[in-house]
Formats: C-alpha cells, structure tokens, sequence
C-alpha cells in the first residue's frame, strides 16, 4: 500500500516494475480507465520515460470524505448555527470560548510525524486558502495563473493560511497541543467534553466520536461540509486517484506473475472484486436484492448501518479494509452511505473540481538531485509552520523565512520543476 508519490524513490534503482507495461493482463484496469476517463489523473503519475510505477486505486468520481465534527448539541445550547465558512467556524468557537472560558473549544488529531501535525486541519485549510499543506503537502505547487510551478511553502497563500491559525491559537480557542499531541489525547478532551470540534472521517465519526462521547447526557456530533475560504466552494481534483500497490521487480521471476497480476486487476478494479473487497461474500456478510440494492446480513454491522449486528465486517470478516477495499463506481462508495453522509457528500459534489496539476516526470539525474534538495525543504517548511502557528515565530519575519527557504535551494527545486514539466509538455503534446 502506497501513496503517490513514495514510488519514485524506488524507480532510479530498479526495485520495482513499470506496471504501465503491463496492462495488457488487466483488461479491468484499462476499461476502468478509460470508461471514467481517468487517462489525464493518471498521467500525473507518469515518469519522464512516459510509464507509472504505482497502481492506483481508482474512483469514477471525487470523493471527500474528511472534514470536522462538531458538538450540535452546544451549537443548540449557545443558539449557533453550523459554521459553512471558516470565518463561521472562528466566530462558533470564539462563543464557545466565552461560554466556557477555562478550555479549548477545539482540539486536533492527527499529527503523525513527520508533517507539522494537524494534518488534515491543514489539508482543509490548505484546499480553503488555495495551496497545499499538511497532508496535502508537496513542495511545488501549480499555479493556473501563471501557468508554472512555484514553491508550496512560500506562497502567499500558506502565509494567509498560518496567519489565520496563529489567530486561533492566539485567542486560545485552538488547542495548541492540537499539532503534538496523540489521537487518543485528543479523543479523550473530546469525549470529556474539554474540546467541541475536532477533525473526523465517516468511519471516525461513527465507530470513536459517537461512542466516545455517549456518557455525556444529551450529546450529539454530526460531520459537517468542509468549511468554505477565499478559494470558494471546491474539491481537489487529486481526489479520484487513491493509494495503491507497486510491484517489486523480482514478481517477473515467479511463474505465478501473470496469474497475480490478474488477480490484482480482478480484486482492485473489476465489478465483482470490488463489491467482494467491500461487501464480502453474498448470503454470508450481505444480501441483494432485485435493484442490485445491497443490505448487511442482520447479524453483520459496519460504520453504524446496522448496530444490532454481533459481528463486524472489519474487525470479524476482514472486509471493507484499509487495503482492499480503495476505490470503485459511485454507486458502490454510496450503498455504505448512510442518510447522513449521502447530505454530506451532495453538498460536496455541488462544490467545483479543482484541476489536477500536470505531470512533470524528472529524469533519473533529476530525480536524485530533487530528492536531496526535497527533504530540506519539506521539513524546513513542516518546522516553520508549527512555529508560526503557535507564535514560536512572528509572521513579520515571512520575508526572512522566504530567503532561508532559498537558501536551501527552494529555487533550484522549483526551476527543476518547471523545466521538467516544459519538457514533457513538449514531448506529449
């Protein structure tokens, strides 16, 4: 299980298969792609030589799944609505903070190193502000206005960003623990009713946050639509490629090679291998009925469809995993949807669809003097960004950072870049 673009490091070396010369045995994967036009998401994951190196899981169509959950049952109590911009949000939780001065109103998660932490806060905010951050971090960014590649970290935008995190920290209605702290440190605030906004997905909001914050009387949490910012209402356009699988060159020495490679092609992107990756097996974990329409067996429950259920599809069968099951039809993501994540995503599919960033495939020399130099500024941007979110650093010394980016070759990186995107511009036209 891989996430593009963690592959690349492995190309140079041979240790792994162009799999783009092998498609010939995955008659799924070509009609997948083809049929929901995924040919221009993909050629994002071509190298210089024109092939990719990493199979994707594949969807017909964006999917957002992560956002915040919110406490509704103190936007009841105080009289607020459900913040849709992140001005909303900032002015929801300044009058949680005057309601109940002595905590947090928000706490975060997710702060796996080695990102700055608050990783899919930043990610939100990021798409928000019209730049990339945290899990959505890469250090060249493409900027349509000027039709090139520029430096991710030193953007305008990621400084409107941090200034609009420092404000929060600032104020104390953002827990600064928020972008150190573990996720059961911050589930446990949310579960004691210290924080009242916390970063969650589908399956987060229902099998931690509801349970965890049952004992308190009278309690609600629901996912709300991804806050909206100067970038307006949209998506990431990225969002139809997942992680995926690479296959390691030493596979071509088994006599099982053509076999496996069918197999992947049938589990991950044919119709019936996708349903059984999701579903499991028909008459055993679900049923279907007529209409195609598919239920949980009643003994069998998942992400809160049928809590009756003594056995779970994950944790009992094996299903709908964090391995298998990535990607497929619209159709099939939305049978696990409940009512609620069904609103959920129709707010979001109304939203505009950001491009994808073209290739800009590196040749082996390239890619080993842009692995040298990408460290360096990843994690310079990462330690200068908690810093200036938890008013380690003032945001007047932006220009000072900017140049101490440079220093680490942040123009070099971004001049290589380009070259290399004005290349394979040229070469595939």
């Amino acid at each position: 299980k891989t996430y593009h673009p963690d592959e690349e490091a492995l190309i140079a070396g041979g240790a792994i298969l162009p799999v783009s010369d092998y498609l010939d045995l995955m008659p799924n994967f070509k009609d997948k792609v083809a049929k929901w036009k995924l040919e221009s998401d993909l050629d994002t994951y071509r190298q210089q030589d024109g092939k990719f190196y990493l199979l994707p899981g594949v969807h017909e169509t964006v999917y957002v799944d992560y956002s915040l959950a919110i406490r509704t049952d103190i936007l009841t109590k105080l009289n607020l609505q459900v913040p849709k911009t992140w001005d909303d949000l900032h002015a929801v939780l300044k009058a949680m903070k005057t309601a109940y001065p002595d905590q947090y109103p928000m706490s975060d998660r997710w702060s796996t190193p080695p990102q700055p932490g608050g990783n899919n806060l930043l990610a939100l905010l990021s798409n928000a502000f019209g730049t990339g951050a945290g899990w959505d971090y890469q250090n060249a960014w493409w900027d349509k206005n000027s039709g090139k590649f520029v430096l991710t970290g030193a953007m305008d935008q990621y400084k409107q960003m941090l200034t609009f995190l420092n404000t929060l920290v600032s104020e104390k209605l953002l827990d600064p623990e928020s972008f150190t702290q573990q996720d059961d440190q911050a589930r446990q605030k949310f579960a004691n009713g210290k924080s009242f906004v916390i970063s969650c997905n589908t399956q987060t909001l229902v099998n931690e946050l509801r349970k965890d914050i049952a004992k308190i009387p009278g309690a609600t949490v629901v996912k709300i639509p991804r806050p909206v910012g100067p970038n307006g209402p949209n998506k990431p356009g990225t969002a139809r490629l997942e992680n995926g699988i690479m296959i390691s060159k030493k596979a071509l020495e088994s006599k099982n090679f053509v076999a496996m490679m069918q197999f992947i092609d049938w589990l991950w992107y044919s119709d019936a291998g996708e349903e059984f990756a999701k579903w499991g097996v028909e008459g055993v974990t679900f049923t279907k009925d007529g209409s195609g329409k598919r239920t949980l067996t009643p003994d069998v429950n998942v992400v809160g469809l049928n809590p009756s259920g003594t056995k779970h599809l994950q944790v009992d069968f094996g299903f709908y995993n964090g391995v298998f099951a990535y990607g497929g039809s619209t159709e099939l993501r939305e049978s696990f949807y409940s009512d609620e994540e069904k609103e959920f995503q129709k707010e979001m599919n109304a939203r505009a669809t950001l491009p994808v960033p073209p290739p800009h495939p590196f040749s082996a020399d390239e890619r080993e003097q842009a692995t040298l130099w990408e460290t360096g500024i990843k994690d310079y941007v990462n330690q200068q960004t908690l810093k200036f979110i938890l008013n380690q650093r003032p945001l007047g010394d932006w220009d000072k950072y900017v140049a101490e980016l440079k220093g680490k070759n942040s123009d070099q990186y971004v001049e290589l870049v380009n070259k290399a995107y004005d290349r394979f511009k040229k070469a595939h036209p």
